[in-house]
Parts: structure tokens; C-alpha cells; sequence
């Protein structure tokens, strides 16, 4: 079961309520961290439209350009497996919210302009987030 619980919304005594009704005799997993909103449906959309735009000036793969620009922009995880092998491992965008994944596409938009590339603002596609 997933809640989330805002400030004045009852969502709070209706959680108490649910784990109060739980089984004592089975074991229970329980995860309580802040709420931080994930990225909008538009921003994803519009960063699409943004790295297809980059992709056909530059002649790189879409999947490409995205794996390098949060290799690049977000960051990466570096280590060596349990065999020893090295991975290096871009983070993800998922996992980003509205305002990190606005940083990032900022980002992705300055490569843009330092490489020439001209790309139209969201309100262009039709996207009114900001």
C-alpha cells in the first residue's frame, strides 16, 4: 500500500488506521521518506523533442546523446563488481524531481546553445510547464 500524506489532507489517521489493522503475527515492511515530486510528463516529453532536435543536427543516436548527457550532467556511478570488472553507470532521470530534472534540461539546453543548436522553447511544442 502506498499513501501520501500531505499537511491537513486526513491521509495521516487513515495510515495509522491501515497499520493498525495489520496481522501482529506477519512481518512488515515499512518505508516513511519525504515526498519530493518527480519529474512532469511534459518536461520528459519536451526533453525528447529537445535531444531528437540535437540528434538530427549532430547525427548521434538519441539513446546515445541521453546516456552522455546525464553521464555528463546528473552523474555517474563508478565502482568494480564482485568480479572485479569496472562499470560506470549513468543515474537516471527518474529519479529526479521537477526542479533537478528542470537543472538538467537547462543543462542539455546551454549544450544546445554552445554547439548551435537552435531549439524552440517548451510554449512552442505546446508544453505550458515552466
Amino acid at each position: 500500500m502506498k499513501f501520501i500524506i500531505k499537511q491537513g489532507n486526513g491521509v495521516l489517521s487513515r495510515v495509522k488506521a491501515y497499520i493498525d489493522g495489520l496481522y501482529e503475527e506477519k512481518s512488515y515492511i515499512v518505508t516513511v521518506k519525504e515526498y519530493k515530486k518527480s519529474r512532469s510528463l511534459e518536461q520528459n516529453a519536451y526533453y525528447w523533442v529537445v535531444v531528437g532536435i540535437i540528434s538530427d543536427y549532430t547525427g548521434y543516436d538519441k539513446d546515445g546523446l541521453h546516456e552522455a548527457f546525464k553521464r555528463n550532467f546528473i552523474g555517474k556511478d563508478e565502482g568494480k563488481d564482485m568480479f572485479g570488472n569496472y562499470y560506470c553507470k549513468p543515474k537516471s532521470t527518474t529519479e529526479l524531481n521537477t526542479k533537478q530534472f528542470g537543472e538538467y534540461l537547462d543543462k542539455v539546453m546551454l549544450y544546445a546553445l554552445n554547439n548551435e543548436i537552435q531549439i524552440e522553447p517548451p510554449s512552442h511544442f505546446g508544453y505550458t510547464f515552466k
